[in-house]
């Protein structure tokens, strides 16, 4: 009996010391209890705690490609005028004139520019030959070395017309784009041609909407756009006005007429 008290003893110390030594290995693996924070204060956001077992994020770094350029920053450059630059007052007034045929040819530029000291009476002398009215007038200080002036709009134009079951008509309308761009560019004349002042360039590009001689429906014409262009030279004449013609006769209307296109222009001198 004794013996066997003896062994049931160490047998129980045996049981004691190994649950012992597992706690302590679940102690050591939590690690030391986390200290605890401090109450947030009113209206002070609580920090989130990370996951237990987590890193700590690192901030991502990204590495540029072998071989990409790299933005290199520096003071920066100062902006620099432009150097060449001649102001002048610049005025035009485009006029659609409607031509009969047997009159088309005496159209001449130069004997309307003697006619053009200004443009309402430019008009007068147009109106002698048709129908005219002013499609456009620009009046705005430029520099005759360069210089765009864009003027444009959106007109209505009808494509199709239809009648209903009730007689009343209906017109398929779509809308386009109208306009005039006048481009002007200066440069010195060649030494050799002793001229002084500055010989100037101008591209002139137009459309304009007309009606056409097609009836597309009862009292309903067709409307056509009519597209200009004209490239004119000539050194610069401060004060005097002159005149640049296009006539699209190929376009007429139902009476024969052709369509001629009159440009007034002049340069009146700016002090720089």
């Amino acid at each position: 009996m004794l013996r066997l008290a003896h062994v049931g003893f160490w047998c129980l110390a045996l049981v004691l010391l190994a649950a012992a030594g597992s706690r302590a290995a679940e102690t050591a693996a939590e690690g030391p209890p986390a200290a605890k924070a401090a109450p947030a204060q009113k209206g002070e956001a609580k920090p989130e705690s990370p996951a237990a077992g987590s890193r700590p994020e690192r901030p991502m770094v990204r590495m540029a490609p072998e071989g990409a350029p790299r933005l290199m920053r520096g003071p920066a450059d100062a902006a620099k005028a432009p150097t060449d630059i001649l102001p002048a007052r610049f005025e035009a007034t485009v006029y659609e004139v409607q031509v009969p045929a047997d009159r088309a040819g005496k159209l001449d530029s130069a004997a309307l520019a003697a006619k053009a000291a200004d443009p309402d009476g430019l008009r007068a002398a147009l109106a002698e030959f048709g129908p005219t009215k002013v499609l456009y007038r620009v009046d705005q200080p430029v520099n005759l070395y360069s210089e765009r002036i864009m003027i444009g709009s959106t007109e209505p134009m009808v494509t199709a017309t239809r009648k209903t079951d009730t007689g009343q008509s209906i017109n398929t309308v779509q809308y386009q784009n109208v306009g005039l761009t006048i481009a002007i560019s200066g440069s010195q004349p060649p030494k050799e041609s002793g001229r002084k002042g500055l010989d100037v360039q101008m591209m002139i590009q137009l459309a304009a909407l007309s009606d056409s001689a097609v009836e597309i429906g009862t009292g309903v014409k067709a409307s056509v756009i009519r597209t200009i262009s004209i490239d004119h030279g000539e050194p610069v004449q401060y004060g005097r006005p002159l005149v640049m013609l296009n006539v699209t006769y190929p376009a007429k209307d139902e009476k024969g007429n052709g369509y001629a296109y009159v440009i007034r222009y002049v340069f009146n001198e700016m002090k720089p």
